[in-house]
């Protein structure tokens, strides 16, 4: 981490000498020694994500500043299905009364396949709701093929393991070094039915942010991860998105740029 913070230092005053050089050549990038990289110019809609399984019902609680709640206007909400080249309307909507706190329901299409959605309120800045459906039969085989692998977690509290196999996974546990703040899960695949064989070890940390650090394992098909540990805590796995955040975590190779 000293490692880091000295090259952002560099990286920040090299930036500042190049600019100086050249005038008006705005930098690459601004980086804060102590926050990170910069946003390179202000956002011009703020943006979430979830993830849902299709034919799901959706429900959102939209939360408006004090001043969106006392304008008391009706908002649009316009929703999109987003591939590759197209951004396809499907619905517009309105929420009648914003207050505080506006909740509001969609029932996500049933899909065949990885879809990506958009629901976006027609506000000064614009907020835009991404929505990622997985198809339910995908989820259920990813669930299956779990159960079916070696699976040993070091580390995980009573509750931890028991919301692991409420999911169908059979997790032999075991105790870690005291002061430890992880939980370790190794998966073990022999590639069955001709398969190639796979291993994944993923450490589920109490001082991860809620951003998931992936690097290469031994093997060929191997990986490691790195993730918050609040992702296998029974509260988030009783949720739709825990639980489909989990699969693609434990069972999926990382998107490479």
């Amino acid at each position: 981490m000293h490692d880091t913070s000295i090259a952002a230092v560099v990286l920040t005053c090299t930036l500042g000498m190049l600019v100086a050089a050249s005038g008006d050549v705005p930098p690459d990038a601004r980086v804060d020694i102590t926050r990170g990289r910069l946003p390179d110019s202000p956002a011009t809609d703020v943006r979430a994500c979830v993830k849902v399984l299709g034919g799901q019902n959706l429900k959102v609680a939209w939360h408006f500043g004090p001043a969106a709640a006392k304008d008391g206007k009706p908002v649009a909400i316009h929703i999109h299905r987003v591939t590759g080249a197209r951004r396809i309307p499907l619905a517009e909507m309105k929420l009648e009364a914003p207050a505080g706190e506006v909740n509001w329901a969609w029932d996500v299409p049933v899909v065949k396949g990885p879809a990506r959605y958009e629901a976006t309120l027609d506000l000064p800045v614009p907020v835009v709701l991404v929505i990622e459906a997985t198809d339910r039969e995908s989820h259920e085989a990813a669930l299956k093929a779990l159960a079916g692998a070696k699976i040993t977690s070091t580390g995980a509290k009573d509750a931890e393991v028991a919301a692991l196999r409420q999911l169908g996974l059979k997790p032999a546990a075991s105790r870690a070094a005291s002061g430890s703040n992880e939980v370790v899960i190794l998966i073990e695949s022999n590639g069955e039915n001709g398969g190639v064989g796979w291993r994944r070890e993923v450490r589920f940390s109490g001082d991860a942010s809620g951003e998931v650090v992936w690097a290469s394992g031994p093997g060929p098909n191997d990986w490691r991860a790195r993730m918050p540990r609040a992702w296998i805590s029974p509260a988030v796995l009783e949720t739709t998105e825990g639980r489909i955040r989990l699969v693609e975590c434990l069972l999926n190779p990382p998107r490479l740029p």
